[in-house]
C-alpha cells in the first residue's frame, strides 16, 4: 500500500483535457508498450525505476486507462527522455496533479461532496495498492483451495462460470498462470517483451490444451481499443454529468476488460493487477449476481436475492480464510474459537464467526463478510448508496452481536464470559473494506440500523469498540503481532479509541485531510512489517507456484525436484569418475563428493543447481515461454 502514495506533482492543478491533448499526439502501440512495461516492473520491482519520484500504482492504473482511451491510432512514438519534456514523466506528474476533490466544495465546507470523493478514492487505492504476492496468494487460497474444499457440491461452479464468463474455472486458472508467467518473468525484465500470443507454453507436454484454454478466455475478456472506447460511453465506467474530478475515481473500465487486443492473436495487459484480479477473483463474485438473478426468477418473494447459495459458499470460504490467519497467532489453538451454535430456550443461535479470547486482553469478536462494495457506491456514492451499503453490511451482524452479548452477560453461552465493566472489540472484516472512518455520522447510522433490528443495542453500544477492516488490514495486523509482538487486541483497541477522538476531516493548505483508516494508522504508529505479505500469504504463494508447475507440466514439483537432484548428482559423479581415469571401487567416493558439491551449491545460491531448467516454487524458465513480441 505504501507504493500507492502520490509523489511528485506540478505546482498547479492539471485538467483532464491537457492529458487528453497530450495523448492524442502519441501512437497507441508505442504508449501501450511503455505503460505495460513500467507497470509490470513497478508491480514487482518498485525500487528499481529511475521514475521512482513520479510513478506509483495509482497513477499507473489511471495512465493505463487514459492510454487506451485517448491515444492516436497513427501518432508519434512516446518521448521517453528523462527531463520535463519526456511524455512519460510529464503524464505521470500530470495525473499526480489532477484534483481528486472539489476545491469549490471544500471552500464551501460541503461535507457531502468531500465524503463522496474520499470513499471513491479509497476504493481505487485499496484495489490497486495491494501487494502482488498478497493478492495472488489470497485469490489462490480462497478461490482454488478453500472453495474446492468448502463447496461440498452446493454449487455447480463450472456450470455457473460457463453461464457467466463463457469459460470454466480451469480455463481461468490457465489464464492466471499465463498472466503470472508473462508479466512476472518476462515483461518485468528491462529487455523483456510487452505483448504475447496464446501459444507460449513451449516445453509443456500440455501445450496445445493450455493454448486452447487461454484462447477461450482471451476471446471472452480481451477487447480492441476501439471496443473499449465504445464501452466507456456506458454509465458504469463514465458519467459525463459528474464533475471532472470524478475521472480519477471512476470504476476503471480495464478492471472488466484488462486485456487489449492489438492485432491478430496479439494481446497486452497495460495494468497487470486488473487481469489477475479479473480471472482469479472478479468472476467468482460475479457468480453471486448470477445466482441472485436465478433467485429473482424462481423465488420472487425473497426480498434479498443476493443472499443466495453462492454468497453463502463465498461467505464460508472467506470466514475460513480469516481463520487461517487467526490460527497462526500464538495461543490460537487454545484461545481461538470458531463460530458455534448455542441453545437458548429451544432456539439455536450462532456466535460471531471467530472469538479470540486471550486473557487478560480484551476479547475480540470477528464477523467476516465476503463482499465487494456495491457498484452504485463506487460510481456515485450518494447518501442513499452509503446507507444501503452500511445496512447491508451491518444489519444482521449487529443484531446477532447484540443477542450474543446479551446472552454472554447473562451467563448463557458456554465457555464465554463478560464480567464487571466489560468491553469487547468487534472486528468487522470485509473482503474490501468500506471506509467507515470517513463518515461523520457513522455512529448515529450504526445506532439507527442496529436499534431497528435489536433494541438492546443501545444498552451495550458503549462497551463495544468497533473496528472495520479490509482483509489486507487483518493480514497486516497478524503480521505485526508476529514480527513486533504487538497483540492484535492492543492494535484494535488503540485504533478504536483513535477513531472515537480523531477529527474526521480537517482542512490543511486548502485540501481536506481525513482520519486514518487502520492500514495508514498502523503504518504511522508501528511501521510496516519487514515481511509485507505476511507468513500466511507467503505460504499460499509457494503453494500457488507449485500448483502452476503441476498445471504446466502435469507432475508435482517435489517429484520433479527429486528426479532432477538425482540426475544432477549422477551426472556429476560420473564426470568425476571418468576424470579420475575410471578407477575400480571408487564409485561411492565420487557419488558422495557429488552430493557434497550439490549441497554446497544449494547453500551458496539459496536454490537448487538445476534451478534454471524449469519453474520451481518461485521462478520459471524463459524457455517455457514462446511467441513473445
Amino acid at each position: 500500500m505504501t507504493r500507492a502514495i502520490i509523489t511528485t506533482s506540478f505546482d498547479r492543478v492539471v485538467q483532464l483535457q491537457e492529458i487528453v491533448d497530450r495523448l492524442a499526439q502519441i501512437d497507441i502501440r508505442s504508449a501501450l508498450a511503455v505503460v505495460t512495461k513500467v507497470s509490470s516492473r513497478q508491480l514487482w520491482f518498485p525500487e528499481s525505476e529511475e521514475l521512482a519520484a513520479y510513478v506509483n500504482l495509482v497513477n499507473l492504473s489511471h495512465l493505463a486507462k487514459a492510454v487506451v482511451l485517448y491515444c492516436a491510432d497513427n501518432g508519434r512514438p512516446m518521448n521517453l527522455t528523462s527531463d520535463e519534456t519526456g511524455d512519460l514523466r510529464w503524464l505521470l506528474t500530470a495525473i499526480n496533479s489532477m484534483q481528486w476533490y472539489s476545491r469549490a466544495e471544500v471552500e464551501a465546507d460541503n461535507d457531502e461532496a468531500n465524503i463522496s470523493f474520499l470513499v471513491r478514492q479509497t476504493y481505487v487505492r485499496n484495489f490497486v495498492g495491494d501487494h502482488p504476492v498478497s493478492s495472488i496468494a489470497r485469490g489462490y487460497a480462497m478461490f482454488y483451495e478453500l472453495l474446492s474444499a468448502l463447496n461440498r457440491g452446493r454449487v455447480d461452479i463450472d456450470g455457473a462460470m460457463q453461464a457467466v464468463a463463457g469459460v470454466d474455472c480451469h480455463d481461468l486458472w490457465v489464464f492466471c498462470a499465463a498472466i503470472h508467467f508473462f508479466y512476472y518473468l518476462e515483461c518485468s525484465r528491462l529487455d523483456g517483451p510487452w505483448f504475447f500470443q496464446p501459444d507460449f507454453f513451449a516445453d509443456s507436454p500440455r501445450r496445445n490444451e493450455l493454448a486452447a484454454s487461454l484462447g477461450r478466455v482471451l476471446n471472452r475478456i480481451a477487447r480492441t481499443p476501439q471496443e473499449i472506447r465504445a464501452l466507456y460511453a456506458g454509465r458504469k465506467y463514465h458519467d459525463p454529468s459528474l464533475p471532472e474530478e470524478y475521472w480519477l475515481s471512476e470504476f476503471n473500465i480495464l478492471r472488466d476488460f484488462p486485456l487489449v487486443r492489438i492485432g491478430p492473436n496479439n494481446y497486452c495487459c497495460p495494468y497487470t493487477t486488473f487481469a489477475w484480479m479479473r480471472g482469479a477473483v472478479g468472476y467468482y463474485f460475479d457468480l453471486v449476481n448470477h445466482y441472485a438473478d436465478i433467485e429473482r426468477r424462481t423465488n420472487p418473494r425473497n426480498r434479498n436475492p443476493l443472499d443466495n447459495v453462492m454468497s453463502q459458499v463465498l461467505g464460508d470460504v472467506f470466514q475460513e480464510y480469516v481463520g487461517v490467519h487467526l490460527r497462526s497467532l500464538p495461543l490460537a489453538a487454545t484461545d481461538l474459537r470458531p463460530e458455534f451454535i448455542y441453545n437458548i430456550g429451544g432456539d439455536e443461535l450462532r456466535t460471531p464467526d471467530w472469538l479470540l479470547l486471550r486473557v487478560p486482553t480484551l476479547p475480540v469478536y470477528f464477523e467476516c463478510k465476503a463482499r465487494r462494495p456495491a457498484l452504485p457506491l463506487q460510481t456515485r456514492c450518494r447518501p442513499a448508496d452509503r446507507e444501503a451499503e452500511i445496512e447491508s453490511v451491518l444489519s444482521r451482524a449487529l443484531g446477532q452481536l447484540t443477542v450474543f452479548v446479551r446472552n454472554v452477560v447473562a451467563g448463557r453461552v458456554p465457555g464465554v464470559t463478560l464480567n464487571g465493566d466489560w468491553r469487547v472489540v468487534y472486528a468487522l472484516v470485509l473482503y474490501e473494506s468500506f471506509p467507515f472512518h470517513a463518515l461523520p455520522d457513522i455512529r448515529d447510522t450504526i445506532d439507527r440500523i442496529a436499534g431497528r433490528i435489536e433494541p438492546d443495542w443501545r444498552r451495550f453500544r458503549n462497551h463495544v469498540l468497533f473496528v472495520p477492516l479490509s482483509i489486507q488490514e487483518l493480514e497486516l495486523a497478524v503480521q505485526l503481532e508476529k514480527e513486533r509482538g504487538i497483540l492484535i487486541e492492543h492494535q484494535f483497541q488503540d485504533y478504536a479509541l483513535y477513531r472515537r477522538t480523531a477529527s474526521r476531516m480537517v482542512i490543511s493548505g486548502g485540501r481536506p485531510i481525513f482520519a486514518r483508516h487502520f492500514l495508514d494508522y498502523a503504518f504511522e504508529r508501528w511501521g510496516a512489517p519487514a515481511n509485507a505479505p505476511g507468513e500466511v500469504c507467503v505460504e499460499y504463494w509457494n503453494r500457488f507456484c507449485r500448483f502452476l508447475y503441476t498445471l504446466l507440466y502435469g507432475e508435482d514439483l517435489a517429484d520433479y525436484e527429486a528426479r532432477q537432484r538425482n540426475q544432477w548428482i549422477e551426472e556429476n559423479a560420473y564426470f568425476r569418475w571418468t576424470n579420475a581415469g575410471m578407477p575400480v571401487g571408487a564409485a561411492l567416493d565420487h557419488w558422495l563428493a557429488a552430493v557434497g558439491e550439490y549441497e554446497a551449491l544449494e547453500r551458496s545460491f539459496g536454490m537448487a543447481p538445476y534451478m534454471a531448467t524449469r519453474l520451481n516454487a518461485h521462478y520459471a524458465i524463459t524457455r517455457s515461454l514462446e511467441g513473445f513480441a
